[in-house]
């Protein structure tokens, strides 16, 4: 046993992959400087904050190697400093670590992908796991790992769902312990002995020492950092939704790619085997590799445009005598650094979308309700295939205020939490964030801007108006401004009234508001502000609206709108002038109203003969200082032609009026005398502006009395508008 013993000590000194105190070290301290550099760019990632390596959580670390059993003490890390330390103590205790970290992608020993190229004499104590599975799943019936990609996940879930504190961040520290020694398994992935079957134990027995581990310098590690890597392996290892795929990929790359010190083979200067008696892979192979006979390498040009030594056959001792002597090929410390320049920048990137991959996702979102002066919350788990299972979120929910940490907290139960008497704890317009720790790691919710304000203020009234400036004092359709504080930085629900009725809204701000008098029925009007939350408070602000017109709004009408025109009909004659209302006489025509829309219609007979059926329907649409009417008119004259036939003419008008300015209606004497907007032919730019005629047509029929049928029927309509010579608009009521 004792023999034994010695030889496994040999091999464990030496299996390990690279350098057990510094190299791992320095190759988890590259993968989370990249992470952290990168994480930004993350799409998951968007509303969550990276520290790590600013607060410290306890935990057990190895503080002193060994051969079977390894020292561990409670120590106080960073999430940086344990994913580093996870590095190193994958490979503690060093002997049990050097059976598992082997993983052959091809299984090319028999269906067996963890080592088998050991001698008989230790054979015996190798526990047939590959690494892959001892890292991931630790199936290992020999022996515990505690420190498994599963655990990790199990401690950060822990994690989550505690409320305890010291609980919470002992299972942080763990947690990322484990996310080290998985990345410790990523960088053995990107090492070529072992994912290629072979024991590198260095003395006979045990397998020879494999030049890439042996020559491996760990400034490497920093060095290449900046590297790029291969364009495939950066779509691959991003697509991949679970960490063991992205290992598992990343062993497949290096086992195709590189040669391990014992597993070359191909046609060089002569045919060569694996030289570890082990079955030689299918690649690489040295003839599908390019040769450079003036320095011996034999180099292979990578998708990442970086020409990468493989091997060199110049023989170690006649070599120096004479270039043409050539012999097995082996591994020098010039290509272990250009295997390197390819093979890190695929660890880190690997790596990088591991740790992806460990840190579960959140979305917190928070409403306030000023009504009962509450905000409710809630921290809801974003299912992976990592993190299948939901997450419910139970500690601490802290908040941002302006960007400035808030001195209260909510605490979270299943991922729901509430905050109350927010009114004493956000003043109107605060910005305001959620956020939750994952250790050192900040899950941020999006800005919520407080919209909820103390009841508005007015200090000032003033009106702006051209036909009547006057701060207190005019008419509906005037614009005033609408000065004081709290009115809120959006209009959001926010309103303002004279008396009861609703005005139109030109602008809005926390300070000013520009608004539109509307139509009001009595002379002395109190102004109200509402904000989203509340109605002005204070002293009283009213307004004298000098408008004569009658209180009840259904008799707001557009009458008397007159348009003066020449148009060219289709049959080529030319109606030289046409009036839009049919000079309407509202003492004889009775208008009825709904809203702002109106009909009328009236029969009279001019003689014995003849029948006028006149019937008008339209809108006026107020909007801002300007009001819209559109009008369908249709005028019906019938009349009997003899022979026991009628003639029946039907003309159909609709139209509108546009961009129509309106101040009211004031004065002493009859609206009559006093039309709110007239523009002649010699003012008008664009008639489009003012006036559109949608349709202008004259049917004429003549029709059998006897039977009622059509006999025929002629129709011509309106090509054309020549000129407008006057454009006459008046808004007013039936005075009483």
């Amino acid at each position: 046993m004792k023999k034994y013993l010695i030889i496994l000590l040999i091999f464990a000194y030496f299996a390990c992959g690279y350098d057990n105190q510094k190299a791992h070290r320095e190759i988890n301290k590259a993968i989370v400087g990249k992470f952290l550099s990168n994480s930004s760019k993350i799409k998951e990632f968007k509303n969550y904050s990276f520290g790590m390596n600013l607060v410290k959580f306890k935990g057990p670390a190895i503080t002193k190697s060994g051969n079977f059993n390894a020292t561990e003490e409670e120590r106080d890390f960073t999430i940086v400093n344990w994913i580093i330390e996870g590095g190193y103590s994958a490979d503690e205790p060093e002997i049990p670590a050097a059976f598992r970290h082997f993983f052959d992608p091809l299984a090319n020993n028999g269906g067996k992908k963890h080592l088998t190229d050991i001698n008989k004499t230790i054979s015996v104590f190798n526990p047939e796991i590959n690494a892959i599975d001892w890292h991931f799943i630790g199936n290992d019936p020999t022996k515990i790992n505690d420190w498994t990609w599963i655990n990790g996940k199990e401690f950060l879930k822990s994690a989550l769902q505690s409320s305890d504190e010291e609980v919470k961040n002992n299972n942080i520290a763990k947690a990322f312990r484990c996310l080290g020694e998985v990345l410790h398994n990523t960088a053995d992935m990107g090492c070529p002995p072992h994912v290629r079957n072979d024991a590198h134990g260095g003395y006979p027995g045990v397998g020879g020492a494999d030049s890439y581990e042996a020559k491996f310098n760990p400034d490497w590690a920093s060095k290449y950092s900046s590297y790029e890597c291969d364009p495939n392996l950066i779509s691959d290892f991003a697509n991949f939704e679970t960490a063991i795929d992205i290992n598992m990929r990343l062993s497949e790359f290096t086992n195709k790619y590189f040669f391990s010190e014992e597993t070359i083979s191909g046609n060089g200067v002569e045919t060569f085997t694996s030289r570890n008696g082990m079955k030689d892979y299918p690649n690489p192979k040295l003839e599908k590799l390019i040769y450079e006979e003036d320095n011996f390498n034999y180099y292979y040009n990578f998708p990442s445009n970086r020409k990468v030594q493989l091997c060199n056959d110049q023989s170690l001792f006649l070599g120096y005598i004479s270039q043409n002597f050539r012999s097995y090929p082996r591994v020098t410390l010039k290509n272990v650094e250009s295997q390197a320049s390819e093979l890190l920048p695929a660890i880190f990137e690997a790596g990088i979308n591991v740790i992806k991959n460990f840190i579960p996702l959140f979305e917190i979102n928070f409403e306030l309700d000023f009504k009962e002066n509450e905000l409710r919350g809630t921290v809801k788990h974003i299912a992976s295939k990592e993190y299948a299972s939901t997450i419910n979120y139970k500690g601490k929910v802290k908040f941002f205020i302006n960007n400035q940490l808030a001195n209260f907290q909510s605490d979270a139960v299943g991922g729901s939490f509430k905050l109350d008497d927010i009114k004493s704890k956000f003043k109107s317009g605060d910005k305001i964030i959620a956020y939750i720790d994952i250790g050192d790691i900040l899950v941020k919710s999006n800005e919520v801007v407080n919209q909820v304000l103390q009841a508005p203020e007015i200090s000032s009234l003033k009106n702006i108006s051209s036909k009547y400036p006057n701060n207190y004092i005019g008419f509906s359709g005037d614009t005033i401004v609408i000065s004081g504080r709290y009115f809120g930085n959006v209009q959001g629900k926010g309103k303002v009234l004279f008396d009861n009725e609703l005005a139109n809204i030109i602008s809005w701000s926390n300070t000013e508001i520009r608004t539109i008098i509307p139509l009001v029925s009595n002379y002395y009007i109190e102004v109200k502000v509402f904000n989203n939350d509340a109605e002005s408070t204070g002293d009283k602000f009213h307004y004298s609206i000098n408008n004569w017109w009658y209180s009840k709004k259904e008799k707001f009408s557009a009458v008397n709108s007159t348009i003066y025109a020449s148009a060219n009909f289709s049959d080529g004659s030319i109606n030289s002038h046409f009036n839009l209302l049919h000079s309407i006489n509202l003492r004889n025509i009775t208008f009825n109203f709904n809203g702002n829309k109106f009909s009328a219609s009236s029969i009279s007979y001019p003689n014995e003969q003849y029948v006028v059926t006149e019937s008008f329907d339209g809108e006026i649409i107020e909007y801002g200082r300007k009001i819209t009417t559109t009008v369908d008119k249709k005028i019906i004259l019938s009349y009997k032609t003899g022979g026991d036939r009628t003639k029946k003419i039907t003309t159909n008008i609709n139209a509108s009026i546009t961009n129509i300015p309106y101040y009211g209606i004031w004065g002493t004497d009859t609206y009559d005398n006093y039309p709110n907007y007239t523009i002649y032919s010699m003012e008008i730019k664009d008639i489009s502006d003012y006036f559109k005629l949608n349709n202008y047509e004259i049917i004429t029929e003549v029709i059998d009395d006897k039977t009622g049928e059509t006999i025929s029927t002629e129709t011509v309509t309106l090509t054309k508008i020549n000129t407008i010579h006057l454009i006459e608009f008046q808004i007013g009521v039936i005075k009483e």
